[in-house]
This record gives structure tokens, sequence and C-alpha cells, in this order.
């Protein structure tokens, strides 16, 4: 029974957080089409054109803005709160640990002849930062996510009929952090992939279907961006309200990946992989000791080596160097 403290939830039930946070923001954008539907699709006058339809910051950053405020907060905490739980939970051992290489991970053969096995990738900074530990990219994941929501939350409290430059731009910068965010996730994943041998077919369809989405979501993103600055209406507004209702998507997949608790099997391997490493890591210091206090007799010295590692078998790892 793993016993540990997670604030507000119990681990077991850790996969309802980010449905939450789907939830408040699909209830969000719902309430303001409803609302801007209910009132007979008023025109808003601020604006230097006329259009069928608006942006969502057209509708929640004017009259609507408490309710864009409340909302905005709601989902960051949750959206906070889901990322950092995958976190926890590695942390606390309730999903599988991190990943900690003592190798390059562009050494595996999992990138060979590969974009990555280029030059660049095998630069210092990418072997020693961004290729080292899965521990590292939940960590810049959190990291985006909290700076995306102060942004968003910033920019609903700016109002967009008397502020919209300023506005606009928040929300871009909330987008693109957003995304940077889930891209950590994915680089994470993939060394998971690499090193975890049960259920990789799992880990590789999460990593498919998160690409998919941030492929996607980026190109909805850049194609309004293009149709926002050629004011290209209403088809601009269209594609902002598309993406918006898309973007809650991901929290599902991260919902999924909260859901994935650690077998007693899996724990068991985990374990008894461990302590083969600290067996080996025993012996060979045994050895050594015994080459230094035995050095002028360099054939007994062999001797000795060949009879303690015949002792016991070692598997060594086969893809990934743990510590």
């Amino acid at each position: 029974m793993i016993d540990f403290y997670i604030p507000l939830i119990n681990p077991k039930y850790a996969f309802v957080i980010p449905i939450i946070a789907m939830i408040i923001w699909w209830t969000m954008l719902l309430a303001f089409l409803l609302t801007w539907v209910h009132e007979g699709k008023p025109e808003y006058t601020y604006l230097h054109y006329k259009t069928s339809f608006y942006y969502v910051s057209d509708i929640g950053a004017t009259r609507l803005q408490g309710i864009f405020i409340s909302f905005v907060a709601l989902h960051g905490i949750f959206f906070i709160y889901t990322i950092s739980l995958e976190y926890l939970l590695r942390e606390n051992g309730y999903l599988k640990p991190f990943v900690i290489r003592k190798n390059s991970i562009l050494k595996d053969k999992f990138f060979q002849n590969t974009m990555f096995d280029r030059k660049i990738f095998k630069h210092k900074f990418f072997d020693n930062i961004m290729f080292r530990s899965t521990k590292i990219h939940h960590l810049i994941a959190i990291g985006f996510c909290v700076a995306s929501v102060v942004f968003i939350f910033i920019a609903s409290c700016i109002k967009n009929d008397e502020h919209r430059k300023p506005h606009d731009a928040l929300v871009f910068i909330f987008v693109g952090l957003a995304l940077f965010c889930l891209q950590e996730n994915i680089a994470a994943y993939v060394m998971y992939a690499i090193h975890y041998k049960e259920n990789v077919k799992t880990l590789v369809i999460c990593i498919v279907l998160k690409s998919i989405f941030l492929v996607t979501a980026l190109g909805l993103g850049l194609t309004f961006e293009v149709l926002y600055y050629r004011h290209v209406h209403p088809y601009s507004e269209i594609v902002e309200w598309t993406l918006c209702f898309y973007y809650p998507f991901i929290f599902i997949l991260f919902a999924f990946d909260l859901s994935r608790k650690v077998t007693q099997k899996e724990n068991d391997v985990e374990e008894g992989s461990q302590d083969i490493n600290n067996k080996k890591d025993e012996i060979i210091s045994e050895i050594e000791k015994y080459t230094i206090s035995d050095s002028s007799n360099d054939n007994n010295v062999d001797l000795k080596k060949n009879e303690i590692l015949s002792l016991i078998h070692i598997s060594e790892p086969t893809r990934l160097d743990v510590i």
C-alpha cells in the first residue's frame, strides 16, 4: 500500500483533476456563446468593422468579464494541479519513477538514422539538459504551465474594448506557452517509451496522440493568426472558437496518464532490477579492493575476479542505465 500525501485528492482519483479542468473551460465557452445568442446576437459597436460572429474575448472580456476572470482563474488552478500531479505521483511511486541516465540517450538505437542523429543534437546542451532526466522535462512543463496561466489570467482582467492589443498579445503568449508545456510532456514520454519495457505500445500511443494534438493546435493557431491580421471576418472568429473548444481535449490524455497506476508486478520488476544493479556495484567495489591489496600478483587477481563474477548472474540493462 503506497501511503503519501497529495493535496486535496486521493492518488487513485487523480485523473479526475484534468477532467474538471476540461469541464470548466467548456462551461465558460458555452456560457459566453449561449448568453450572446440569448441576448439576440448583439453587435459590439466599439469594433471598427462589421461581422456576423465575434471573438471569444469580444464577448467574454467586455460585459461578461466577471465570468471570464472567475472561470479562467478556476481553470488555471486545475491546469497547474494537473501538470504538477504527474510529477508528484512519479516522485512518490504511484506512477513509474523518473528516468535518469548516466550515458547519453542519443547513443540508443531508437535515435539512429533519425532527425536526432545529427551533430546539433549531440551538443553538450542537449546531452546534459534535454536528454538526461525526465524530471527536468516535467519541471519545465510545470514552469510553462504556470506562466501560461498567469498570462491568460492577466488577459482576462483587461477589457477588450479598451485595451485590445495588449489583451490579444497576452492571449497569443498563453497559447504559445501552453503548447510548449505539452511539448515538454511529450519529450518526457519519449524517454519513458525508450526505457520501460512494459506497456511500450501504450506509451507510444500517448506520444502519437499528443503529437497529433500539438500539430493540429499549432495549425489552427497559425491559421487564426493569418486570418486575424488579414481581417478575414467571420472566418478568423470561427477558427478561434474552434481552437478554444479543441484545446480542452488534451486534458483527456492527461487524465489517462494519471490513471496508469504502477502494478505490483511492475514494482517487483523495478525493485528487482535495482537490486541487481546494487549487487553489481558491491561486487565491483570488492574487486577493486582486492586488486589494490594484491596488486603484486596479477595472475591471482584475475583468477579472483573471474571467481567472484561467476558466483552470480548480472543482467546488464539493454536500454538504459538508471541510477
